[in-house]
């Protein structure tokens, strides 16, 4: 009889024994001659120790448990690496810390769902759109469990509302032309030349970071990869991998910097998520408001849009996979923009009068 681990023969038939707390149980795999090899018999042992063990921990097994120790490893291997990473920070932030997370899995409903929904708002000052975001989780989270078997019925999460206490998330910044020109002369080489990346080819800091010099050819930057936390992954979307023009503003900054650097291997190896305090006390000598990395992106939209460009070119050149995205969320529409095109309609009416006489 071949060695297996647990696996016992008796009466002509294989049995594998489990546990069940301090209680031994024991399962009948089949007739010994039903298993030719010690392969087969193997695998049959191990289909009917994992089948128990989901059966065993769906019943034992809290919400916070599910989520450390099978979604989120799970995860790890298949979304991209900045996900995973905000999947963490969902889970360690705001509900690993909270008291219902701590009930059983199955014990969870729509209702339980939506307790712990309101505990996460009330316990932080959190935007209508973090709370999305967590909610969106936790349904991936019950999808998942359904799809092993750790949870029985629809995903309690669908018919959950979120929380009323959420405020509205507050509005996006923009960097003018007028707030680059100011800020790139206090910038360090490396910096400028990243600062002048996301400001003029709008590149995301996760595909900077994953940016080579042979992604430069004449005059466009090819968009291939993307690096958070050292770990290399593809670019955000299939629209996302393509390519930008360099116009000359940024084609000299790169030269400038591919002399001082040797223009081999990646152009930004430091950390770029550790420039933020440098790129703030630039701005701050600058006089420019400070608004993070991104500003740069969303800048580099409403200045296109500002000088003439359509929201599909503008789109393109984001490399958005839907125009809506770049509407919505990238163009910001700048107070004399505002004030021009009311200009405007009041030159086509003129003062009025006119019309006024005519209905008299």
């Amino acid at each position: 009889m071949w060695k297996v681990r647990n696996v016992v023969e008796d009466a002509g038939s294989f049995y594998v024994r489990l546990y069940e707390g301090k209680k031994r149980r024991k399962i009948r795999l089949g007739r010994c001659d039903e298993f030719p090899t010690k392969a087969s018999l193997e695998r049959a042992a191990e289909e009917i120790r994992t089948k128990h063990h989901v059966a065993v921990s769906g019943r034992t097994i809290t919400l916070s448990q599910f989520i450390k120790f099978f979604y989120l490893p799970i995860a790890k291997a298949h979304v991209r690496a900045i996900t995973h990473s905000g999947y963490e920070t969902i889970y360690r932030v705001h509900i690993q810390p909270q008291k219902i997370a701590n009930l059983k899995l199955w014990e969870f409903s729509t209702v339980e769902v939506q307790a712990l929904l309101h505990a996460i708002a009330a316990s932080r000052d959190l935007t209508k759109m973090t709370l999305k975001h967590i909610k969106a989780f936790l349904s991936g989270v019950f999808r998942h469990a359904i799809q092993i078997g750790f949870y029985k019925g629809a995903n309690p999460v669908h018919e959950a509302q979120l929380p009323w206490k959420a405020r509205p998330s507050s509005d996006t910044e923009a960097y003018s032309l007028e707030d680059i020109r100011l800020t790139l002369p206090h910038l360090s080489l490396p910096l400028r030349a990243a600062f002048a990346v996301a400001s003029f080819a709008g590149l995301r800091r996760s595909e900077m970071q994953g940016l080579e010099w042979t992604d430069i050819e004449e005059d466009r930057l090819t968009v291939r990869r993307s690096v958070v936390a050292g770990v290399e992954d593809a670019p955000k979307s299939k629209a996302s991998k393509s390519w930008v023009p360099i116009v000359p503003p940024l084609a000299a900054i790169l030269e400038e910097y591919r002399e001082a650097s040797g223009g081999v291997g990646r152009l930004f190896p430091m950390s770029l998520g550790n420039a933020y305090d440098a790129l703030r006390a630039a701005m701050k000598e600058a006089g420019v408001l400070y608004a993070g990395w991104h500003a740069a992106r969303r800048g580099l939209a409403s200045n296109l849009y500002e000088l003439g460009a359509d929201d599909l070119t503008v789109q393109r050149i984001l490399r958005h996979g839907s125009v809506q995205v770049t509407r919505a969320s990238y163009i910001k529409l700048r107070d004399a923009r505002v004030d021009s095109a009311m200009g405007k309609l009041s030159d086509r009416f003129g003062n009025g009068t006119d019309a006024i006489e005519q209905t008299r």
